[in-house]
């Protein structure tokens, strides 16, 4: 009796010190679970933070910690597909592409590649570099995945990448475990914890998540929101802004606030919480500080019923039909102007939270999620099949063959 073996895929990641991409990998990992679909996860450098407790379950790491030029580089990643022997390579970001070459000289059946938005704006010879790499490489992949209207828009008009090579498929939510729940009011409950910081209960409670966040970002985050507390005092006296997330810039903003004109009563910090559903159903509103990426942690609080404050400044986002580009009553795109509305109008708030979960459901999808994936994954079987492999055993590689 033969037996069906799940389907190998490998994921490369530059480093898990990205946690926007960290969820990114992680969803698709969770997606397609064991014992249907086995994952690998290939690090090409050490991680500066200790990620190992984030990894899903029965996902085997291996960590390359490459160093030296180019084609040093990619000799060992050839030797890492050698030993491994994949169904399916997946690669996440500028610094992996190039291994998609490498893949199609191994002849991977199915080769995908997740472009990633950068942070920050870049020109020059980097801009001209990265257009070059993605015309160059997207030869080697099957398939590049974009993960929004804008990428698609990028990949398509400025690195030229053809249509029949071009997928979008939006991040998958499930809306039916990420949504508003039911509150009981009780006035005798005053504060809820999240983590072990106390929320006030009558607080009107401003959500932001500062994983993967830039300095920058979040020095124009607490000075809109202070912008906000001085223009009105009722806003100043009845609102928490509360932090959640890990960010290596945190701390000496924290130092800043406390000299400056913070007070524990109007931000506090609760860390890295793996309970985002709970915090969630604590906050009132959700800030969003880069509108053009599609972070998991703004989709969840989207699914949630939240309404989203943006920092629209700077960033692209133009799109009317999309619930974060909603408008002020002043026509203002200032964050601060945004969470004024948000406080004070308790009907609009409502509505854009509606509108902010009925968006999810309708093209954040997981069930269509999961589908178009599952397709693509598809040809990796039927390539297995042909080739007669679908019911021998693959080996295990021994760790020492990555070092000869």
């Amino acid at each position: 009796m033969s037996v069906k073996q799940p389907l190998h895929i490998c994921h490369f990641v530059g480093s898990l010190t990205d946690t926007v991409l960290n969820d990114q990998v992680f969803t698709n990992i969770r997606a397609f679970p064991h014992p249907y679909f086995e994952h690998t996860l290939v690090v090409l450098k050490k991680s500066k933070i200790p990620s190992t407790g984030t990894i899903p379950n029965h996902v085997s790491c291996l960590e390359l910690d490459l160093n030296g030029l180019l084609p040093s580089k990619l000799r060992q990643c050839h030797k890492a597909l050698l030993a491994l022997k994949p169904n399916i390579c997946q690669t996440y970001g500028d610094q992996t592409f190039p291994i998609q070459w490498v893949a199609h000289k191994r002849n991977i059946p199915v080769k995908l590649h997740f472009y990633q938005n950068p942070t920050g704006k870049r020109g020059g010879f980097r801009s001209w570099f990265r257009q070059w790499m993605h015309r160059t490489l997207s030869y080697s992949s099957d398939f590049v995945i974009a993960q929004s209207e804008a990428d698609k828009a990028w990949l398509t008009h400025v690195a030229n990448i053809s249509p029949e090579r071009l997928k979008l498929i939006r991040s998958g939510i499930n809306s039916r475990q990420c949504c508003p729940s039911l509150k009981a009011i009780d006035p005798n409950v005053t504060n809820h914890f999240v983590g072990t910081v106390p929320v006030p209960a009558h607080r009107f409670v401003v959500g932001v998540d500062v994983a993967g966040q830039s300095k920058a970002s979040l020095e124009v985050l607490f000075d809109e929101y202070f912008a906000a507390c001085m223009r009105s005092p009722t806003f100043r006296l009845q609102t928490l802004l509360l932090v959640a997330g890990n960010n290596p810039h945190l701390n000496q903003l924290r130092r800043a606030l406390k000299n400056q004109y913070a007070a524990e009563e109007q931000v506090r910090f609760c860390g890295r919480l793996k309970d985002k559903h709970h915090f969630h159903s604590h906050i009132d509103t959700f800030v969003c500080l880069r509108p053009q990426h599609s972070d998991a942690s703004v989709l969840e609080a989207m699914s949630m019923g939240l309404p989203i404050a943006s920092n629209r400044i700077g960033n692209d986002c133009h799109d009317d039909d999309h619930p974060i580009c909603w408008t002020t009553e002043s026509g203002s795109e200032l964050l601060q102007d945004q969470l004024l509305d948000l406080f004070s109008d308790n009907n609009k708030r409502l509505k854009i939270g509606r509108a902010s979960r009925r968006y999810i459901q309708d093209f954040h999808n997981q069930h269509t999620y999961h589908t178009r994936f599952n397709t693509l994954y598809e040809m990796a079987k039927s390539t297995s099949i042909a080739e007669g492999t679908a019911s021998t055993q693959r080996q295990r590689p021994h760790p020492t063959q990555f070092n000869r």
